[in-house]
C-alpha cells in the first residue's frame, strides 16, 4: 500500500523543519506507525506521517520533534516499536531544533 505524498523540504528555510520533511519523504513507513500527540487527529490525521503531508508540521514543534527523533533512532537500527515507545515516552522533548524564522515561511 502506497503511503501519501509529503511535502518537498527543499523550500522551508528552517533547518529543522527541512530534516523533518526529509525524515517523512525517506522513511514514510515508520512515521505512518507512529503516533502523534499534537492533537492532529481532530483534523483527522491517523499518525505521524500525516502530519507532513501539507505545513502543518513546518508549525509544530512537536511534530518536528517527533520525526527527527524518529529519523535518529531508525538510522540507529531501532524497530518501529522502539521509536514508538520512545516517542510515547516523550523522548521527543529532548530533541534540539533550529531557531530561525517562522516556520511557515518557505521560499517561493
Amino acid at each position: 500500500m502506497p503511503f501519501p505524498a509529503t511535502l518537498d523540504p527543499a523550500p522551508f528555510k528552517r533547518a529543522d523543519v527541512r530534516q523533518a520533511y526529509q525524515v517523512a519523504k525517506e522513511i514514510p513507513g515508520v512515521l505512518a506507525e507512529q503516533p502523534c500527540y499534537c492533537y492532529c487527529q481532530r483534523q483527522g490525521h491517523r499518525g505521524l506521517l500525516d502530519c507532513f503531508r501539507t505545513e502543518h508540521a513546518s508549525n509544530c514543534t512537536m511534530c518536528i520533534k517527533e520525526a527527527l527523533l524518529a529519523g535518529k533512532m531508525h538510522r540507529e537500527g531501532k524497530s518501529t516499536g522502539e521509536i514508538r515507545a520512545a516517542i510515547i515516552h516523550g523522548d521527543w522533548a529532548n530533541v534540539v531544533t533550529s531557531t530561525g524564522p517562522a516556520s511557515s515561511e518557505v521560499n517561493r
